[in-house]
């Protein structure tokens, strides 16, 4: 299984370089390139890249705002950061940077942190049973493309911010809907549902692991399916209580 990679990078001799050193190591592919932000959320939207390499410091729109954006499209993205300038570090893992590479690259760094994210991914995860846990059954109206949908609260595992449209994960399949992520918030017991993120609300009932994925950033692993979602490490106390 390959991870698809897209370079971002208004140096074209950096990114035939670092396309070099990518497509060397074996489960990665490259898929795209872009010269500055705006191609990069472009590309982005098209091809939903696994991992993203991105200079800081490009014209039109730096890696810092392109990230931003990127977060709303597909909150999973693996972001490492690449730049001359020490100081956007900071910035650059405050939106959930995998990794921070300062240039000149240095081929062995790069395969290092290409190593780290096929650990990461090739990871195992132990699914507990699916035990059927009673709460009330509260019902909330949802707006979908098909029409108007009941949902009950204790059926929904998680719900997720996906570019323009916000996605309903239940037992018994997706639900989707243009409804923003807060109004939907606002409907659900607070008892169940906690928001671990600016992109993912959690049925905490729903979790069965919680594993580390960036230096600020957990995934969330579920019951019930493959799905996962993500949570900030400034809310990792929060929902272990809720847990307890």
């Amino acid at each position: 299984m390959f991870n698809t990679v897209v370079i971002a990078e208004d140096d074209l001799d950096a990114r035939k370089y670092l396309k070099l050193i990518i497509e060397c190591v074996s489960g990665f592919e490259v898929v795209g390139e872009a010269s500055n932000g705006h191609e990069l959320v472009q590309l982005t939207e098209k091809l939903r890249p696994d991992v993203i390499f991105l200079d800081v410091r490009m014209p039109k729109m730096d890696g810092v705002e392109a990230a931003n954006e990127i977060m709303d499209i597909n909150p999973l993205t693996i972001f490492v950061f690449s730049t001359a300038y020490n100081e956007y570090m900071s910035e650059a893992f405050d939106l959930y940077a995998f990794d921070y590479i300062t240039k000149p690259l240095d081929e062995s760094r790069v395969i290092n942190t290409l190593k780290r994210i096929k650990m990461l991914q090739k990871r195992k995860t132990n699914r507990l049973d699916n035990t059927e846990i009673s709460y009330q059954d509260n019902k909330i109206l949802l707006q979908c493309d098909e029409g108007l949908a009941v949902v009950y609260q204790d059926e929904i595992i998680f719900i997720s911010r996906e570019g323009r449209k916000t996605v309903l994960y239940t037992v018994h399949g997706q639900y989707t809907t243009s409804e923003p992520l807060q109004d939907i918030e606002k409907k659900l017991n607070d008892k169940l549902f906690m928001r671990t993120h600016r992109s993912y609300i959690v049925n905490v009932t729903m979790v069965s692991r919680i594993i580390r994925w960036t230096k600020k950033t957990y995934t969330i692993l579920f019951r019930h399916i493959p799905e996962e979602a993500l949570l900030t490490s400034d809310r990792l106390e929060e929902i272990k209580n809720i847990m307890k």
